[in-house]
């Protein structure tokens, strides 16, 4: 791996992941861009990148949707998702579209230098505990039907309640009742 281009709003976060990884290895090039509005800068200007890591939570756009962006303009290009967080549910859905993986930033270095080289190479990376989670939720998720596994995926694919419910041909209450608890009578 040669090159990498980091996208992250908070740029104290950008220029320290550029030196740490610079001192790890100094074959590895890091470009730092604020949000995916640059990355598609650098593009135009002639930038490549064997691997982006997009920070998950930008303002504009965010790093999931920022793939769709990016893919529009170079379809072979490698990305990860980089955050603080990681909802099993958005884990899952960034990889099945094609993510690289999926870094938390609390990796030691080594772990991050490891996870960078493999996913450069072509390979996937999720954490193990990332994954343990991904497999409980899958588990529970198992118990639904079809319809209501239907209205969950599209949940969490951003839609509204009277999209879902026109996508689905029911109503917008019955995909708050499948998607809300139950609200408990006040005594």
């Amino acid at each position: 791996m040669k090159h990498l281009i980091l996208a992250d709003d908070h740029n104290l976060f950008g220029a320290a992941v550029s030196l740490l990884l610079s001192q790890l290895d100094s074959e590895i090039e890091v470009t730092v861009a604020n949000s995916v509005p640059h990355v598609l800068d650098l593009f135009d200007a002639g930038a490549h990148a064997d691997l982006i890591l997009l920070d998950y939570d930008m303002p504009i756009v965010d790093g999931v949707a920022g793939m769709d962006m990016i893919w529009e303009r170079n379809p072979d290009q490698s990305i990860a998702i980089i955050s603080g967080i990681a909802p099993p549910h958005t884990v899952k859905f960034a990889i099945e579209k094609g993510a690289k993986g999926w870094l938390q930033k609390n990796l030691q270095k080594e772990q991050l230098l490891h996870a960078i080289r493999m996913m450069a190479s072509g390979a996937v990376y999720v954490p193990v505990e990332v994954l343990k989670a991904i497999d409980q939720i899958e588990e529970r998720w198992g118990a639904l039907t079809q319809a209501e596994n239907g209205v969950v995926q599209l949940v969490a694919e951003g839609y509204s309640d009277k999209e879902v419910a026109n996508h689905l041909s029911i109503t917008p209450k019955t995909v708050q009742m499948l998607t809300c608890p139950p609200r408990l009578p006040h005594s």
